[in-house]
């Protein structure tokens, strides 16, 4: 097998990110349609990872999942697989691994660092090929192994199609809860597949139209006090701190970042 570069003129993939009044990069939906197409989604192996603990399978399940969900990728079941934790280091049998019609196959293994951090690699296997096609290493915090899973699907998908991937991709969106005479809003970011969902706001104030920031640190969004004037923050993801930007009376448009990102406008 050669890196598969396929282009699909029936098969289009629509990432939606949806705002309250209007559409922005903040809500993300992945939609595929197939119309007499004639296509087969890649038979691919995804390997648990080699792990002291469950960490590995944990990894190898989000990769499949993330491939499977693009619907170019079928990822094979781990009941046929010739090993179920290959060592990564060492090149795979490729005949075993060509009698359950796999193209492609995934290993991996998962260490913790002395420091606490985990060492996550990963190899992409051309099957067919006989070869070796893609291979690297991440270092990150325990709690972030999703995030690095989804990491090593882009690169796989990157690889294998030539398009760039979109699994590690998070979603922030207005999230309402209550009756409906007593909505409560509340700003929430997740991972593109639903998992790690987080509130970044308490649900006191109304909070519409989020605006990621080009290099997806920030996030700005509008807020009405109880007085109903609307205030502008700027909330910095990864530490979760929040700056008032200012208080704009009659302010009827959404903040939104220039394209370099260092300015609103």
């Amino acid at each position: 097998m050669t890196v598969i570069k396929r282009t699909i003129s029936s098969l289009f993939f629509l990432i939606v990110y949806l705002w309250f009044f209007g559409f922005s990069s903040s809500y993300a939906q992945l939609k595929g349609t197939i119309a007499k197409a004639d296509f087969n989604p890649i038979p691919i192996a995804v390997a648990d990872f080699l792990s002291h603990d469950s960490l590995g399978i944990k990894i190898a399940a989000v990769i499949a999942a993330d491939l499977e969900r693009s619907g170019l990728f079928f990822p094979l079941q781990k009941s046929s697989f010739p090993e179920i934790s290959p060592n990564p280091d060492k090149q795979p049998n490729f005949s075993d691994w060509k009698k359950i019609n796999a193209q492609g196959l995934i290993t991996g293994k998962v260490y913790r660092e002395t420091d606490g951090r985990l060492k996550v690699e990963f190899r992409l296997w051309d099957v067919v090929g006989k070869r070796q096609i893609k291979g690297q290493r991440f270092y990150t915090a325990t709690e972030r192994w999703r995030r690095v899973a989804h990491m090593i699907a882009d690169e796989i998908y990157s690889k294998m199609t030539g398009e760039k991937g979109y699994f590690d991709t998070r979603i922030v969106f207005i999230d309402e809860t209550g009756p409906h005479n007593a909505r409560i809003k509340r700003l929430a970011m997740m991972d593109q597949d639903g998992a790690n969902l987080i509130y970044l706001s308490e649900g006191n104030e109304l909070v519409l139209t989020p605006r990621f920031s080009p290099k997806r640190q920030e996030i700005t969004y509008m807020a009405y006090d109880k007085n109903k004037t609307p205030h502008v923050y700027l909330q910095q993801m990864e530490i979760g701190q929040r700056e008032l930007l200012g208080t704009f009376d009659n302010m009827t448009i959404a903040p939104a970042f220039l394209l370099m990102g260092k300015r609103l406008s």
